[in-house]
């Protein structure tokens, strides 16, 4: 994907990250746990790699050639392609105003939120950003789809307000099953807000 010009998005971090895979510790169908790089590994035609035997393993899974080569039962794995959605939940409200040296707390967020909307584009999965607050009381909430668009719009996002739980709850409700949702703050809250909402999410069966 061709991405827009943006300060968030360095090219000397991305160069030196080429080698990076974003992490999902559940992954979609609830059935694996464990690293996630945009491809779901399986028995299967494509070949991909071999890994060690394990007990339960399908015998047909061998690789008998292998065996004879090297004394070790291996099981030959291919690769399915397969997408997670990644939400990232960037919070703007006004404590994330406060500058050290250099950035404030917002500028730290959007430049790591860029760099992990690319990272999830780049590994083939499916990118959504919010935004909350947004400032304006008629838009507690802005979502945007896909990593060039959630780029883009970082460049706009300014810090003021509170955090509005409800309409990010209502957002979470209607992510599908497993999302991977990645949350960008400093955690301040006034009450349990921030615990409210990871709280949501948890409950809804979504990664992050």
């Amino acid at each position: 994907m061709r991405f827009p010009s943006s300060r968030f998005l360095d090219p000397a971090i991305l160069a030196a990250g080429t080698d990076l895979e974003l992490a999902v510790r559940t992954v979609a169908e609830g059935n694996l746990h464990g690293r996630h790089a945009g491809r779901q590994l399986f028995q299967g035609i494509e070949f991909r790699q071999f890994r060690q035997y394990e007990p339960g393993d399908d015998p047909r899974t061998l690789d008998w050639k292998a065996l004879a080569r090297t004394d070790r039962l291996l099981v030959r794995q291919a690769a399915l392609e397969r997408n997670i959605e990644v939400r990232i939940l960037l919070d703007a409200s006004a404590s994330m105003r406060h500058a050290g040296r250099t950035l404030d707390k917002l500028d730290f967020a959007r430049f790591l939120a860029a760099s992990l909307a690319y990272l999830a584009d780049r590994q083939g999965d499916r990118v959504g950003l919010i935004v909350a607050p947004t400032g304006l009381a008629e838009q507690p909430v802005a979502a945007y789809r896909g990593a060039a668009a959630a780029i883009a719009a970082l460049e706009e996002i300014s810090a003021a307000g509170a955090l509005p739980i409800a309409p990010v709850g209502e957002l979470a409700a209607a992510a599908p099953a497993g999302t991977f949702w990645i949350v960008l703050s400093d955690l301040y809250e006034q009450a349990d807000e921030m615990r409210t909402l990871l709280g949501e999410l948890s409950a809804r069966r979504q990664d992050g």
